[in-house]
């Protein structure tokens, strides 16, 4: 006999969706995860946030500005640019999928991406095979 899952209640990805922050979220998620790994490459190449600001031809406080997950003014093309200065490519991606919002179920192209120069194939959570 198959154990009864404790966890009563809606997922977290539910809880978004009907928060209505869902996107919001995931685009803060999607940077904060760019920015992590812009910043660990920085500190394997031992580049100063100066020494970034000065490669990319911008400021140090417009560079701060592009690792900082809460500031949504940074661009793909900025982002591409610190990525390739700390010897990396931002590759991106979107794919087909089915995920379920409330009772409706609908298709939304799902984005993950990251520095390591692989688009990852997987089905975001709720996804229906």
């Amino acid at each position: 006999m198959k154990n009864k899952n404790p966890r009563i209640g809606s997922s977290f990805e539910s809880w978004l969706d009907e928060a209505g922050i869902r996107e919001d979220v995931t685009i803060a998620v999607i940077k904060s995860v760019i920015a992590r790994q812009i910043a660990n490459e920085m500190k394997k190449k031992k580049l100063t946030k100066s020494r970034m600001a000065s490669l990319m031809k911008t400021s140090r406080a417009q560079f701060d500005r592009l690792l900082d997950p809460d500031n949504g003014s940074a661009t793909i093309e900025s982002l591409q640019r610190a990525a390739r200065i700390v010897g990396r490519e931002l590759r991106m991606g979107t794919r087909n999928c089915t995920v379920a919002y409330g009772t409706k179920r609908e298709h939304y192209p799902f984005l993950y991406h990251n520095l390591t120069g692989v688009v990852h194939e997987r089905d975001p959570p709720g996804a229906i095979p």
